[in-house]
């Protein structure tokens, strides 16, 4: 996914538009995601335009995973990012909050607002990046997300807003406002994400079946398009299959011999070692 360039003079014209007409501000970073199904471009811009709403130093978004599993965690792929940031990398890595845990754990957790004046004293701040970035956080800002539905599908952070007050209640009013806003938009694009999943899953399953049809000249050729379908659909580094050796079953040999089929398609006899085909998948394998 390539993320959006945020040229200069953008984010320019919306500070300066902050400054003269605050409702065309708001109604223009509210249009900056109208319109965006994106998850990770939507939260590129959220993170930009609340960075510039609030005047925060560093703003990060973090989307709740794992609810219909039953294990939610806090998933951010954009982390720590201001609205100065030309262009958003698109390798940033997944910083992940256990559920109830830190002040991000607690906001999704209870959906409490939380505004600190000296973040570093409490008890529920985590500064394990800041040991590592040396990174000093003063006051703080983090309130939850909430979809169409009132349920909470993520949570906002701000950190060391240019006040000497801190963030103010105008500050959570606004943020809670466009976090309405926000949270509409994230709720329809995992709803497009998950569409997309589930087509591309579709498609390649209907491959699959074309394969299997058209393939039917040799073994190593099916199992060679099975495993390069499944690979694809599972987005796994590599691939195994094993087969029953019918020509293996003799007099001398009660038990089953199972073939091993390489990731690339060619098949290897496995070496000292025969499986029943009800073990065949215990991951015993033995190599040349």
């Amino acid at each position: 996914v390539r993320l959006p360039r945020y040229p200069s003079k953008d984010i320019d014209h919306k500070r300066e538009l902050k400054e003269t007409n605050e409702k065309e501000f708001f109604l223009e970073i509210v249009k900056d995601i109208s319109n965006e199904l994106d998850l990770k471009s939507l939260s590129a811009k959220i993170v930009a335009n609340v960075s510039c709403m609030l005047d925060a130093d560093k703003v990060s978004l973090y989307l709740i995973e794992g609810k219909a599993a039953g294990k939610q965690v806090l998933v951010s792929k954009i982390f720590d990012l201001h609205a100065g940031t030309s262009i958003f990398p698109s390798c940033t890595g997944d910083i992940r909050v256990p559920w109830g845990q830190g002040i991000i754990g607690h906001v999704a957790e209870t959906g409490e607002t939380v505004n600190l004046k000296d973040a570093m004293k409490d008890p529920r701040y985590n500064d394990e990046l800041g040991k590592i970035t040396g990174y000093q956080t003063e006051t703080l800002l983090c309130m939850p997300i909430r979809n169409a539905d009132n349920e909470i599908v993520g949570v906002a952070q701000a950190l060391n807003n240019n006040k000497e007050e801190g963030f103010t209640q105008d500050d959570e009013k606004m943020l809670a406002t466009y976090l309405t806003f926000c949270g509409i938009g994230i709720h329809n694009a995992q709803i497009f994400d998950a569409y997309s999943k589930e087509y591309d899953r579709n498609r390649a399953l209907l491959e699959v079946v074309h394969d299997l049809f058209t393939e039917q000249t040799s073994v190593d050729h099916v199992v060679l398009k099975i495993m390069q379908r499944a690979q694809s659909l599972l987005k796994c580094e590599r691939c195994s299959l094993l087969l029953k050796d019918k020509e293996s079953n003799s007099e001398n040999n009660p038990q089953n011999v199972t073939r091993f089929v390489c990731p690339w398609g060619s098949f290897c006899k496995l070496r000292d070692c025969l499986l029943k085909i009800d073990l065949a998948f215990t991951h015993v394998w033995t190599y040349f």
